[in-house]
Order: C-alpha cells, then sequence, then structure tokens
C-alpha cells in the first residue's frame, strides 16, 4: 500500500521547518490539510510555523482547529496560551495554560508560562502559587526561583523575596537579573552597602 498524499506532504513540512525554510513548510503544511482536512498533526505545525514567523492570530487559528479535532493534546492549549500572551491576551492565555495543567497536571512549561501571565498581570499570589508547584518538580530552575522572588517584591516581601534571589544567584552565578532583583530589595529594606555590591555584580555581568 502507497503512502497517502497528505502524510507525504506533511513530512515534506517537517524537514522544511527544522531547515528553518518557514514558508516552504507552510506550503506543504497548507497542501496536506488541503488533502485532509481533518490532520490534526498538520494544524499543529502550521500554527508552530506561524509562531515562528510571530503571526500569532494565525496560529491560534491552527491551534483551535486542532483542539476543535482533538481536545485531549495539552500542549496544544499550552502553545495557544502562549501565542495569546504574545498578543496580550492574558485572560485567555490563562484559561489555556489551564486547560493544559488540567490534562497534565505536572505540565512544567504550561505551569512556567501560567507563572509568567500571572506576574504579568500583577496576580502575584497565583504567580507565586505556579511557581512553587514548578519548584516542587524542577528545584534547580534558577529562572523561576527569581520570578518567584519577584512576586514576593512586588508584594513588598523583601525578606522572602531576597532567599529567592540567593537560590536562584546560586545555582547560576551569572544570573545578572537576579544580582539586580535582589540589590533592589536590599535597597528596599535600607540595606545600601548590600545593595550596591549586588548592582556592582550585576553591572560586570551586564
Amino acid at each position: 500500500m502507497g503512502v497517502d498524499q497528505y502524510i507525504i506532504l506533511f513530512f515534506s513540512g517537517e524537514q522544511l521547518y527544522k531547515k528553518t525554510d518557514y514558508d516552504k513548510a507552510l506550503i506543504e503544511y497548507s497542501a496536506s490539510i488541503n488533502n485532509y482536512g481533518e490532520f490534526t498533526e498538520a494544524y499543529i505545525s502550521r500554527g508552530n510555523t506561524w509562531m515562528k514567523k510571530k503571526e500569532y492570530s494565525r496560529a491560534i487559528d491552527d491551534y483551535s482547529r486542532a483542539i476543535r479535532l482533538d481536545s485531549t493534546r495539552a500542549e496544544v492549549y499550552n502553545y495557544r496560551g502562549f501565542a495569546r500572551a504574545e498578543r496580550r491576551e492574558t485572560s485567555l492565555a490563562v484559561e489555556d495554560f489551564s486547560r493544559a495543567i488540567l490534562l497534565n497536571k505536572n505540565y512544567v512549561d504550561a505551569l512556567i508560562n501560567r507563572s509568567h501571565a500571572y506576574y504579568q498581570s500583577g496576580n502575584f499570589d497565583k504567580a507565586i502559587e505556579d511557581c512553587d508547584r514548578i519548584l516542587a518538580i524542577e528545584p534547580l530552575n534558577a529562572m523561576i526561583w527569581n520570578r518567584r522572588g519577584s512576586a514576593w517584591y512586588r508584594k513588598e516581601n523583601d525578606d522572602k523575596a531576597i532567599v529567592d534571589f540567593s537560590e536562584a544567584i546560586r545555582l547560576k552565578k551569572d544570573y545578572a537579573i537576579a544580582w539586580r532583583n535582589r540589590g533592589n530589595a536590599w535597597l528596599s529594606k535600607g540595606e545600601n552597602e548590600k545593595a550596591q555590591e549586588d548592582f556592582a555584580e550585576a553591572a560586570l555581568l551586564e
């Protein structure tokens, strides 16, 4: 038995995507979809290609079509959430990340993305909750220690912020942003000498 044409077109698109030839990949994915309009993988891959081109609205359309065909794929909700976040559609992005997490409770990428969306929207308590969950799975994730520290800082809890920034720095000595963030927290506490030391270190690393 021969391979269906839509499969051949799809894998041609995949090869072009790997070569970063996104325009040609889009042509192949679209041809695959035209051959078989219920091929979920082609919609997902075309959505990912639109994302590479920063065509977020088109990516959302393709992810939505994929979800209509198969609503059990956690990663597609995460992808669509990311595209929505890029369009500043924060509440819709959070809905998508939450759906992804509902389907896969330990989906770290979705938790990271949702924690960022919560932080950006000023929901620092929710951001901290997500960071707690992430760090239970990935305790060596310096970026999340820094993010949780930033949320504590925005909540004016400088002591907890300093603890988290210090752990981020311990894990990643050249983490300039964490050094600068800790400096801000020291400054907020009136510890000017410690603040200047951290600012100086950040300046060396930047």
